[in-house]
């Protein structure tokens, strides 16, 4: 005979007494043994096992715990001592999947009721402290904020996903791993690889940026890096420089050439592909000299045969760093310093602004030679029908105006200057009338002479 426990000052039937006593009115089962009780109970209301007291339910297999159910609600299946509502841990490397969820359809759903940014629906830890709860040392390797934002090596994601480490990606030659999409899912931009790897050279696996149609098709690579130098082609996937462009290229700031070089130094070159003949400059080189080339900014040319097989390889223009400028010489002495034949088609202006005639000079011109073109050359004054004034006229001109006819005043010369063909020409019209006069001086005395003579001859 089993004897019935007390429990709280009440005696609780055994389940001896319970089956003889045939209580079937509350249909349960309550055992003990005045310390702990348990009770098994069904009804209306389901199927009820637990204890009635402050203490866990447990189930064993095996004569192991396990499933265990604390007073406070928390279960914990392989930990005694669960401190979370579901503590599931599996000891020991014994390479056993601690929790394994999943659906026929759907899988599981993590969750909490809010979405401030203060709580969060999963946080993946490592370096747990013992046995199975996680401490000061824990480390977040994924964390699922409530308001969206994903952290993997960070609990405090800041964007939708945050990573704090290193991304690795692998995918076949020509591949895209990294697409963005617009809302509609449509790609526009994708991050990828264009061609295999050769194995030798750090060559293939060249990256590029594609962008894409409003269809979302692929249009093609405005960025591409080349592996193997680091060449940078922009609209051009086969870069033949640190960076190659095709196409126009706006710079908002400053362009510098840094070479250190004892006699070229930075320089710029300008190509043009459609030159091909031989003497024709395809480039165009200009260099910031120094040393042998004296301290100039210099203009070369170039055609496809170079300097090495005796092709055009030569200084056009020199600018030096005093001001000097040369034209077929590289050391100019003069602010322009021309070595051969040139020719303008415009004004000249020499010491002066007001460009008032071709060549306008505001000072002394020292020449050895003149050569000046001239239409309507005075010769028509030696014409039999050339009215030559007489001097009287010229005497009274002369009287009148202070100048020879025809002969710009002073007043004129100092406003206006003297046009050198037009001058000499006058000049010389004058010294022929001036000519003309002398015959006909000498052509009257001659009479006279005569005439006296045979004066002479009557005494």
């Amino acid at each position: 005979m089993l004897l019935s426990p007390v429990v709280n000052g009440q005696i609780i039937p055994t389940l001896q007494q319970v089956t003889a006593q045939g209580n079937t009115t509350d249909r349960s089962i309550i055992l003990g043994n005045g310390t702990v009780s348990s009770m098994y109970s069904y009804g209306s209301s389901g199927v009820v096992l637990g204890t009635t007291t402050n203490h866990p339910l447990s189930l064993f297999a095996n004569n192991t715990a396990s499933v265990v159910l604390l007073p406070n609600g928390n279960i914990g299946m392989g930990s005694g001592s669960p401190i979370y509502k579901l503590h599931l841990y599996s000891a020991g490397n014994t390479n056993t999947t601690a929790a394994f969820l999943a659906g026929e359809y759907y899988g599981p759903s993590f969750g909490v009721k809010g979405n401030s940014p203060s709580y969060y629906a999963l946080n993946v830890v490592n370096n747990v402290t013992a046995p199975e709860v996680s401490g000061a040392g824990a480390n977040s390797l994924l964390y699922v904020r409530a308001d969206g934002n994903v952290g993997v090596g960070t609990n405090a994601p800041a964007y939708k996903l945050d990573v704090n480490g290193t991304i690795s990606s692998s995918n076949a030659a020509g591949a895209s791993p990294y697409i963005i999409r617009n809302t509609s899912n449509l790609n526009r931009w994708s991050l990828g690889i264009s061609n295999s790897e050769t194995g030798t050279g750090n060559t293939g696996f060249d990256f590029r940026v594609v962008r894409w149609t409003d269809a979302g098709t692929a249009l093609g690579a405005p960025l591409f890096i080349r592996r193997s130098n680091g060449f940078i082609g922009l609209n051009n996937e086969n870069p033949q420089s640190q960076l190659d462009v095709n196409g126009n290229a706006m710079i908002r700031g400053e362009i510098v050439s840094n070479i250190s070089d004892p006699n070229t130094g930075g320089r710029i070159e300008l190509r043009n592909p459609a030159k091909t003949e031989n003497g024709a400059a395809s480039r165009w080189v200009i260099f910031n000299m120094a040393g042998a080339y004296g301290n100039s900014l210099q203009f070369w040319s170039y055609d496809n045969l170079g300097c090495t097989t005796g092709g055009m390889c030569a200084n056009r223009v020199t600018f030096k760093d005093d001001g000097n400028v040369g034209i077929g010489t590289m050391t100019p002495v003069y602010k322009l310093d021309v070595r051969g034949t040139g020719a303008f088609s415009g004004k000249v202006t020499i010491g002066e602004t007001n460009a008032q005639s071709d060549l306008n000079v505001n000072g002394n011109i020292k020449t050895r030679k003149i050569t000046v073109t001239q239409t309507n050359w005075p010769d028509y004054v030696f014409d039999s029908s050339y009215q030559l004034k007489p001097l009287h006229q010229v005497a009274q001109y002369i009287q009148q105006n202070k100048h020879l006819p025809d002969v710009p005043s002073a007043e004129a010369v100092n406003k206006n200057g003297v046009d050198i063909g037009d001058n000499q020409a006058l000049l010389l019209k004058k010294i022929e009338e001036l000519t003309l006069y002398i015959i006909q001086q000498n052509k009257d005395m001659q009479e006279m002479k005569d005439r006296i003579k045979v004066l002479e001859a009557k005494k």
